[in-house]
């Protein structure tokens, strides 16, 4: 009897196999299903949508490699780009990933599987393939959106320090001549939206600020009357709130009272400035708002640095 029971159990562990062992392999997406899965979600009533939804789904580089208790892979869909790299969970009887903030279900489906985001009742479905490693033009996506990525993160952590900037002449070439610049974001208002993000430059010249402000996209500049005078709104850490006339020029704007208030703030003092720009100041046909906040952060090293370079 001892036997038997003995070997009635060894028979019942054989049989409890890692789910996670069923799903070991590399993945892409089933581009026939997706197609189904974009024809459902849109409507296709016309040829040109179907031929759209059909060129989308045979861009889409989506690979995923699943090898011991980690998956690697990409979602490359309609313009948005998710590198995966994650270990593979368990819960209860569902295994599933951190993708972003997000959990994404992997569901084993016959030879291939199911990845389905938590919330969502729409799955992708990938098949499994014959290859070891991802594909080099998943490796390459992958490798470009990290790059781009990184940018980012460069990018933000440079948002709201002082930096050293040449001006150019007429033909985009540097004069030699530098500057202390810093760019933050912000948000602008205009008769079309409201909320939208902008970027604000503010140059540190001749003892005082001038500013550009951008679109999100870092590429237009904001429209601002020429040669008129505005008022810029600024609330300080204390609660005070001053004004001060500004000048609008050749698609900036500078400081333009008796002293430069914001300037002179900065220089001495570390607290945040909120500062408020109505364009309707300056003309009244002109509805444009603009919110952000300025700081000393590294602003006197920026300036000694240039001072140091000039010696």
């Amino acid at each position: 009897m001892g036997f038997v029971f003995l070997f009635l159990a060894a028979l019942i562990s054989c049989n409890k196999t890692n789910p996670l062992d069923r799903l070991q392999g590399v993945y892409q997406v089933d581009r026939a299903a997706l197609k189904q899965t974009l024809t459902k979600a849109v409507d296709t009533s016309s040829e040109l949508a179907t031929k759209v939804l059909e060129a989308i789904a045979d861009n889409a580089i989506m690979e995923l490699k699943v090898q011991g208790d980690s998956v690697d892979g990409i979602i490359s869909f309609m313009g948005q780009n998710v590198v995966i790299k994650s270990k593979v969970y368990k819960r209860n009887d569902s295994l599933y990933i951190k993708v972003g903030d997000n959990e994404v279900y992997l569901i084993p489906k016959g030879k291939g599987l199911l990845y389905l985001p938590k919330g969502s009742d729409t799955p992708i479905k990938f098949d499994k393939v014959d290859r070891k490693d991802l594909s080099s033009e998943a490796k390459s996506a992958i490798e470009e959106q990290l790059k781009q990525e990184q940018a980012q993160r460069a990018f933000e952590q440079r948002l709201g320090k002082w930096q050293v900037g040449y001006f150019v002449d007429e033909f985009g070439d540097k004069t030699g001549k530098k500057f202390v610049y810093c760019l933050v974001r912000g948000k602008g208002e205009n008769s079309l939206s409201s909320d939208n993000v902008v970027y604000v430059r503010a140059i540190a010249d001749n003892g005082k600020l001038s500013f550009d402000i951008f679109d999100e996209d870092l590429k237009t500049h904001e429209t601002f009357p020429e040669g008129e005078y505005g008022l810029m709104k600024m609330k300080f850490p204390d609660g005070s709130v001053k004004t001060e006339r500004v000048y609008f020029y050749e698609k900036s704007f500078v400081e333009a009272g008796k002293e430069p208030i914001l300037y002179n703030y900065l220089l001495n003092d570390t607290g945040k400035v909120k500062v408020y720009v109505d364009l309707s100041t300056a003309n009244e046909f002109l509805s444009d708002k603009y919110w952000f906040t300025l700081s000393q952060s590294n602003l006197k090293q920026a300036l000694d640095s240039l001072k140091s370079a000039d010696k």
